[in-house]
């Protein structure tokens, strides 16, 4: 079986979780034996699987069948991400209805994600299918550790809170910057860009926020290693305003970090009871409080991250998609995959 999975996210922006749940199941799909994996190829295909939706996409998919898409984004996505953002909403609510209904199965990242899509009324067959995360990637790293603490003149004796996001209103960067200066013994970390640079929403305010930041903030910018800023930390704030999933949440899982969230209905099935949640700057510094001071909640909590990373262990999650393309290709018509059976809904 022979599956072109198109990301248009190879010819630009590669900071972003849509991306890297491309690059994760990609790279681990390709060391399955029954089952050949191209990308953005020009080669004839069994399947198309693809993880965007711009032009690229409906070129490669024209007069093709047995085509899925992994749904990402919806139109609450960019609210807080991008400029001008309310005045082409609408645009965009008939434009993802437009492009999803070009797929024979449309996946769907969360059940949030899955409920928007079912309201919406796509002809399309709706499978949820999550994210998910190389736990063998994502560990712990004494070594890593060291060399980022030793970069950002952090010492071992410093108890060090990351976030791992694009800088924007949605990430919730200046809440973060708020709990920040309110927690002035701990240091701060946030890795992540602007790759939209001036098109990216309240730039300007952005720009000001990062400059005025207390002393123990620091913006990391670019990290081609993550794993030496979740290795370097000890607990995972993670103050967005909207996830259709949240990927950096399970990588932080994964390398054992606590997670502090904000109270979102996504995180709610998806993470269950595995992170302390809030919404208020009050209940942030509470619960980051709480998890440095007491020891056997950070155990407990440090356990609890585990346990949600391997619920979501890529083998899991990729085992489930490998089914799902059975299906499509033993369909004898591409376009009644909502009738050939599949164990998920």
């Amino acid at each position: 079986m022979k599956v072109n999975m198109i990301s248009e996210t190879m010819f630009g922006i590669k900071a972003n979780g849509v991306h890297s749940a491309f690059r994760d199941i990609y790279e681990f799909l390709q060391k399955k034996d029954n089952i050949e994996i191209v990308v953005n190829s020009n080669e004839k295909a069994d399947i198309i699987h693809s993880h965007t939706i711009g032009p690229y996409f409906l070129l490669k998919i024209w007069r093709k069948n047995n085509i899925i898409v992994s749904a990402h984004i919806i139109p609450e996505s960019i609210e807080g991400s991008l400029i001008l953002s309310k005045y082409w909403r609408g645009f965009l609510k008939l434009y993802l209805k437009f492009v999803y209904n070009k797929a024979d199965i449309v996946l769907a990242v969360s059940p949030d994600v899955k409920e928007y899509l079912d309201n919406i009324g796509l002809k399309s067959k709706v499978i949820y299918l999550p994210n998910s995360i190389d736990c063998n990637k994502f560990k712990k790293n004494a070594k890593k550790r060291n060399i980022f603490r030793k970069k950002y003149n952090i010492s071992e004796k410093d108890f060090v809170v990351c976030c791992i996001g694009q800088i924007q209103p949605r990430k919730g960067v200046e809440d973060f910057c708020k709990v920040a200066c309110k927690l002035k013994d701990i240091k701060f970390i946030w890795g992540g860009t602007r790759p939209f640079s001036i098109l990216t929403a309240d730039y300007l305010k952005t720009n000001k926020i990062m400059k005025n930041a207390p002393e123990n903030v620091i913006f990391t910018g670019f990290v081609e290693d993550i794993n030496e800023v979740y290795s370097a930390s000890d607990l995972f704030f993670f103050p967005s305003y909207q996830e259709n999933f949240g990927l950096a949440v399970l990588e932080a899982a994964s390398s054992k970090l606590p997670l502090v969230l904000r109270d979102l209905q996504v995180y709610k099935s998806i993470f269950g009871d595995s992170y302390l949640k809030g919404n208020s700057i009050e209940e942030f510094v509470e619960n980051i409080k709480l998890l440095k001071n007491d020891s056997n909640l950070y155990k407990q909590y440090s356990e609890k991250s585990i346990l949600l990373s391997e619920k979501y262990h890529i083998e899991k999650i990729a085992n489930q998609l490998i089914s799902i393309y059975l299906g499509v290709r033993h369909t004898d018509c591409g376009l009644r995959i909502a009738d050939c059976g599949l164990p998920y809904s």
